[in-house]
């Protein structure tokens, strides 16, 4: 036996620690860093991407207080509103001059151009037929109507500045300006506009346009297709507003968006669906993902997704994903980030050092995809047109059976309306995040975690340092599914309005499976742990100072353990080198069904308000049920304001185990209504009494009331 008192455990190098410390020696809630310290969950200051600082546990954008207006922008670190491009001085700015640069002005009157700066071109087409590949093709101020097609000969395209160069499309060709076959291509300093897509590039790789104003296209803003071979565009310090359909699109190619705006995507005209931000999709006749890295980016007022990958991958890193709107057609959807497994492929995406907020039916959802989440805040998720979800994250399986994989590590999910965390039928690890603080105005039950199995298969969650805390009806909730809980604390959850039976630490139910190392859970309400037909393991874990509901006054116990509410399963707990402290009504209830206690601590269990029940560990068969049975050894119980233990008809064992100042040391009761006496196995070393008080413990009958399962 571990020579460390009850509730605590030996661990080498730090000797004996209590309850909900870990074995690095940090608390539950905490970290432990490579140097061996301890810090808070949550993301860590200097993992705060450029254009970020840091705020409370987590990051958050510096951008202007006002929206943008037309033709305006701002990416994080800028505190004010700046146009797409500067103008510089002169008719040609400052556009770079070269030798056999080919020069356009609208506004050259006479008939004798040769693409000089004297005597330019007045169309830009024209410079294009005139220009050598990769030549610089200098645009002055004017507006030009016209289709520019840039084929088989590369070249760079740059104006004065947005402000001053607008290219519209005719509509006569598919794009207004595209490239095809013109690997290396460029577009600088204009702006672009049309009744089809603004800027497109096929069979067109390494395609750069930057300083560009994409707006008010009848199609896309910007895309890329894969349909005729390698296929990529950057879009660097650019703005792409108003948009039809799609902001940027890419089907079996890649799409890069740095340092850029992406807002007010308008719904496709033909029946008002669609209006993601960024949409990267892949091409399945080809067996090609689409790939989509988003950089320092604002992504911001689209409709249906922000950013929407099917059978892709994506990167977003440092950026910032906020007021998605519903689709049009339906008031459905306004998901921050959506990827789901597309016709042959999975989705692949990585969000790191991001910030989303104010999203509606979900922040970041994934559909039998992959996903890694780094350093990110997911805040402020509003309900659907329902009045439900809200959902910070949801991961879930689909038709397919393939689950969602994902790995989580320093987020913060904060004031979103529904659950913090849904992991459906899929798996997941999770370290060193936050979930905190619902804002509750969603019909969503907005438990913290919910580790559920609505499509059959049971999700597999590892959660390690985090913390779940401010939530609703229950902190956790683990329904049909396996987890390991390390580190982790759950506290202060508040009940739903007009539900009794809400505001738990934890529910574990319908043949769940959880293993709680390290972890502490406390002022949560009604229940500390609610087991329910459903198999727990608890090593060196603290529930403490669980409250009643205060709409009703009930309940306030540590753990209740109890056969499945729904499908009569048989429950199970083992509890070791844990502490249950300063709970109402009851430390532990156990009620038809098994649980060893060892080595623990049990103490200061207060009354009901009604002043009637209140005993460290209640052990209580029902009618056809199978008798509850309890082993403790080695454990402590204490300071109970009425019982140490009360036995109504269950077998109860004993070894080694202190029954110190309780009013009543040992119950045994009779209920007559199941017709079967209490037990005790004294099975030796047992001490009852108060201080120097020490006498041989003996069970009495004292007529108590039993406890009612909740």
């Amino acid at each position: 036996m571990s020579d460390c008192p009850p509730g605590e455990r030996a661990v080498e190098g730090h000797g004996c620690l209590p309850a909900g410390v870990q074995d690095s020696g940090c608390h539950a809630g905490e970290v432990t860093l490579e140097s061996g310290d301890c810090a808070p969950a949550g993301i860590p200051p200097e993992a705060c991407a450029a254009g970020f600082e840091p705020d409370e546990d987590g990051c958050v954008p510096i951008l202007p207080r006002d929206a943008c207006g037309p033709g305006e922008m701002a990416v994080p670190g800028e505190t004010r509103c700046r146009p797409v491009a500067p103008c510089g001085s002169g008719k040609w700015g400052d556009i770079p001059v070269e030798s056999n640069t080919q020069y356009v002005d609208l506004a050259y009157a006479a008939t004798d151009s040769d693409g000089s700066a004297l005597k330019p071109w007045k169309t830009i087409a024209s410079a294009y037929v005139a220009a050598d590949a990769g030549a610089i093709i200098a645009v002055a101020a004017g507006s030009y109507d016209e289709d520019i097609e840039v084929v088989t000969k590369p070249v760079r395209i740059w104006g004065v500045c947005p402000d001053l160069v607008a290219i519209v499309g005719t509509g006569a060709a598919s794009t207004t300006v595209s490239f095809y076959h013109a690997d290396g291509s460029e577009i600088h300093d204009v702006a672009v506009s049309g009744p089809r897509v603004g800027v497109g590039a096929a069979a067109s790789d390494e395609v750069i346009a930057e300083r560009v104003w994409i707006h008010d296209t009848g199609e896309f803003g910007a895309a890329s297709i894969g349909a005729f071979g390698p296929a990529g565009i950057t879009l660097r310090r650019s703005l792409i507003e108003s948009a039809d359909r799609f902001g940027v699109y890419t089907s079996g190619a890649t799409v890069s968006v740095d340092g850029s705006v992406v807002r007010d995507t308008q719904p496709y005209s033909a029946d008002l669906t669609d209006g993601a931000g960024i949409r990267i999709d892949e091409r399945p006749s080809a067996g090609l993902p689409g790939r989509g890295s988003i950089r320092g980016s604002v992504i911001v007022r689209n409709r249906g997704y922000g950013i929407q990958a099917l059978g892709s991958n994506a990167i977003v890193e440092g950026s910032v994903i906020q007021d998605t709107l519903p689709q049009a057609s339906d008031m459905d959807l306004g998901v921050g980030i959506n990827a789901v497994r597309g016709p042959t492929l999975r989705s692949n995406l990585e969000v790191r050092a991001s910030f989303l907020s104010n999203n509606r039916l979900g922040g970041i959802g994934l559909s039998a995809s992959d996903g890694t989440f780094d350093a990110t805040v997911i805040a402020h998720t509003q309900p659907d047109s329902t009045g439900g979800f809200g959902r910070g994250m949801n991961f879930v399986q689909d038709g397919s059976g393939e689950p969602s994989v994902v790995t989580i590590k320093n987020c913060v999910l904060r004031n979103n309306s529904g659950s913090g965390i849904v992991i459906d039928s899929s798996d997941a690890s999770i370290e060193g995040t936050v979930v905190r603080d619902r804002d509750a105005t969603s019909s969503d039950t907005g438990r913290g975690i919910e580790i559920v199995a609505h499509y059959g298969r049971p999700s597999e969650v590892i959660m390690k340092s985090s913390i779940v805390s401010a939530q609703m009806d229950s902190g956790v909730m683990i329904s049909g599914s396996n987890a390991t809980f390390e580190g982790v604390l759950v506290r202060d959850t508040q009940p739903r309005a007009n539900a009794e039976t809400t505001g738990l630490g934890v529910t574990l139910q319908l043949d769940a499976s959880a293993h709680f190392i390290a972890s502490v859970f406390e002022t949560n309400h009604t229940l500390g742990m609610f087991i329910a037909g459903a198999d727990a393991v608890l090593d060196a874990s603290v529930v403490r100072d669980t409250q009643p509901n205060p709409q009703n006054s009930a309940g306030g116990p540590g753990i209740q353990l109890q056969r499945g509410l729904e499908d009569q399963r048989e429950a199970n707990m083992v509890m070791r080198d844990s502490l249950i402290d300063r709970n109402v009504l009851g430390g532990v209830l156990i009620f038809s069904a098994t649980a060893t206690i060892e080595h623990t601590l049990i103490r200061d269990t207060t009354a009901d308000l009604a002043g009637i029940l209140g005993d460290g560990l209640s052990v209580l068969s029902a009618i056809d049920a199978t008798p509850a049975t309890a082993l403790v050894m080695h454990t402590r119980i204490e300071n109970s304001a009425r019982a140490g233990v009360s036995n109504f008809g269950g077998d109860v064992g004993l070894e080694g185990v202190q029954l110190e100042c309780n009013t009543i040391a040992l119950a045994s009761e009779v209920l007559p209504i199941i017709e079967r006496p209490s037990t005790f196995d004294d099975r030796g070393n047992n001490l009852c009494g108060c201080g120097e008080i020490v006498s041989e413990c003996k069970a009495i009958s004292s007529g108590l009331e039993p406890p009612e399962p909740l």
